[in-house]
């Protein structure tokens, strides 16, 4: 008998070129990506095996008997093995909480064995096939041993898909099904019902390539700007190494020195140009190392054994001092490194993660260091940002965040004429946590939304309960995060609150900074849309972070606050540009907010200077709102200097 043989050309041609692709991409080197790999090849080993088998089989005459046994003994090793490892698959698709139910289910091994030994032992016994001069016969367990195989190991990849359905992504419990229920059928229809056509190969190289598409792609690990290795692909080969394999490595992260300023000046194409050119560096010159692209400028790099850091971070800074010219214009970044040494006790990828993120936002900030070693300190510093960060989720989710008021001191009048609202965080262990340990936080992971919701209701709640014009405040400041000024429903989300509550627009004043960070044709929508309203808005910290007069006189701002930062600078004797800022602004009709006054004759020579509002400790700390309100009654009422409007 002549086996038809048409589907497995078709099916050599699919697997063979996914199985070259999928080498040439160079996967992450993890367990899963591995075994696929030999699934691959196994499905390969698997096609090329069964044409030989049949053309030997189908013209028994011109091969001899040893071609015929020993071509059909490689086909069903190889076949028996393709559903082996499938199991084998999706049993590291699972995670950890099966590695250890798994590892210690020995039995289930049992049965590919038995199955591999009745292969080898078939030219003695004939228990699986015969072969002789009229051909290939089905021996006398073939209908039992085969579909047994197929449907066992079936059945337990199903049952892994089942127990951990939760965790895996539904494409790949779609594709994981998909190989299952394609295979098995092609197998039974071949086995039972079109006994010489060759369908099974077909089947299962399909199902692969829907896997492969799905789920396998070595894109889906990979950065596209950078072509090294995503943070995602960090967290499955760190979470594999650190967890199941017990290893320790060394790290190294790079960051560049004010990344998000290159990015501003330079415009997101050239910046993304030249991380490219540095990706493409690491990957081809830097050896013994694992990189990784976290994101925002920021690398990590896993170092073997054989790695020195101190070369390592040589070869990054000579890269470096050659600079990149990217149409016409010179891009020179300087690097900053912090090492991590096999000493600290890591359990996980998103571990490593946390502390790599942290240490390098800490070394981009030293102006005096460009390497920085982490230490117990620096580890106890995250260790207190992610309790931090646990008391802030825990705050929002319980609507228990606390509104302070720092009073803001109206030159003109001579009284407290606004407050600037600063959410506080109370929690048991680590007691009051200021703004600065929490709202970077809670802008990485998107909490700043909710928190911002939040103190703008509380605001708005203050403002309603109290006769805001008896107690001569014109307004209450509230500052809005550049991620908040990203959501286009912000405008419709403020207003409603404020119509809630019933207060008028022009009692909330809103605070931006970093305004190069925002796209400058949305922020200008939201800013007409609340000035429509009769809000105003303020430019906070100015002097520091990327706020520059270009983007002041783009902007509807009535008031530029000038950080404190500039403000003790020029007290201090070492800068004398203070001055200079408030005579410009003024000549522009801006209102003028000096922040951080805190002596008398800081208070007096602001005041000189023409700053027609002056925030600082000199008149008080925020406050809790019982506080601020009492503060209010004594300085503005008692004093009989109330604005009323």
């Amino acid at each position: 008998m002549v086996w038809d043989m048409q589907y497995e050309i078709t099916a050599l041609i699919l697997i063979g070129l996914f199985f070259v692709f999928y080498n040439l991409q160079k996967s992450l080197p993890i367990r899963k990506n591995i075994i696929f790999s030999d699934l691959l090849l196994m499905q390969f080993l698997c096609i090329i095996t069964d044409i030989i088998a049949a053309v030997f089989s189908s013209y028994p005459k011109t091969f001899g008997y040893w071609h015929q046994e020993l071509s059909n003994m490689s086909y069903f090793l190889c076949v028996f093995s393709l559903y082996y490892l499938f199991m084998q698959y999706c049993r590291y698709l699972t995670g950890d909480r099966l590695k250890v139910l798994v590892g210690r289910q020995w039995w289930i091994s049992v049965p590919f064995w038995f199955a591999e030994v009745i292969c080898v032992t078939n030219p003695l016994t004939g228990f699986l096939y015969r072969v002789d001069e009229t051909g290939f016969t089905r021996g006398s367990i073939f209908y039992e041993l085969h579909p047994a195989i197929v449907v066992f190991y079936s059945g337990v990849s199903l049952a892994f898909i089942f127990h951990s359905r939760k965790r895996i992504p539904i494409k790949e419990k779609v594709s994981l099904v998909f190989f299952v229920i394609v295979s098995t059928t092609a197998a039974m229809l071949q086995i039972f019902v079109f006994r010489y056509l060759l369908l099974i190969n077909i089947g299962c190289s399909f199902s692969l390539a829907v896997c492969f598409l799905s789920m396998q792609n070595p894109e889906f690990d990979r950065d596209q700007k950078t072509r090294v290795f995503n943070r995602d692909a960090m967290f499955k080969y760190l979470g594999e190494k650190l967890i199941f394999g017990k290893h320790r490595y060394r790290y190294v992260g790079i960051t560049f020195q004010n990344y998000g300023r290159l990015r501003a000046i330079y415009g997101s194409g050239i910046m993304d140009k030249f991380l490219n050119r540095f990706g493409i560096f690491l990957k081809k010159h830097v050896n013994n190392v694992m990189p990784f692209y976290l994101q925002s400028g920021e690398f990590l790099l896993v170092l073997n054994s054989r790695a020195d850091k101190d070369q390592i971070m040589e070869q990054v800074k000579e890269f470096m001092d050659k600079g990149f010219c990217f149409n016409g214009q010179k891009v020179k970044p300087k690097a900053k490194f912090i090492y991590m040494s096999e000493e600290c006790d890591v359990k996980d990828g998103h571990e490593v993660y946390d502390i790599i993120k942290f240490s390098l936002k800490k070394i981009e900030k030293d102006e005096s260091n460009d390497i920085c070693d982490i230490d117990d300190r620096m580890l106890a510093e995250l260790h207190y940002s992610i309790k931090v960060k646990d008391a802030l989720h825990k705050a929002v989710d319980d609507d228990a965040i606390i509104v302070y008021y720092q009073p803001i001191y109206d030159s003109i009048i001579g009284a407290f004429s606004s407050a600037e609202a600063l959410v506080r965080i109370e929690d048991p262990e680590l007691g009051v946590i200021p703004p600065a340990a929490f709202i970077s936080l809670a802008e990485e992971d998107g909490t700043i939304l909710r928190l911002g919701n939040q103190v703008l209701r509380k605001v708005c709640r203050f403002i309603s309960e109290h006769d805001m014009d008896a107690m001569g405040l014109k307004y209450i400041e509230i500052n809005l995060s550049p991620i908040q000024c990203m959501n286009r429903g912000l405008a419709k989300e403020i207003i409603d609150v404020a119509k809630e509550f019933n207060v008028d627009m022009s009692y909330l004043n809103f605070e931006i900074t970093e305004t190069a960070k925002l796209d400058i044709k949305d922020l200008n929508l939201l800013m007409d849309a609340l000035i429509g309203e009769g809000s105003g808005f303020s430019l906070d910290d100015y002097g520091t972070g990327f706020s520059n007069l270009v983007n002041v006189l783009k902007l509807p701002f009535d008031i530029v606050k000038i950080d404190k930062s500039v403000v003790w600078s020029y007290f201090d004797g070492n800068d004398i540009v203070l001055p200079r800022l408030i005579s410009m602004f003024a000549e522009d009709d801006f209102g003028i907010v000096a922040e951080g006054a805190e002596t008398d004759h800081m208070q007096q020579t602001l005041q000189e200077m023409g700053c027609d509002y002056i925030q600082g400790f000199y008149f008080s700390k925020p406050i809790p709102e019982f506080n601020f309100i009492e503060f209010i009654k004594e300085k503005n009422i008692s004093r009989k200097k109330v604005v009323f409007e």
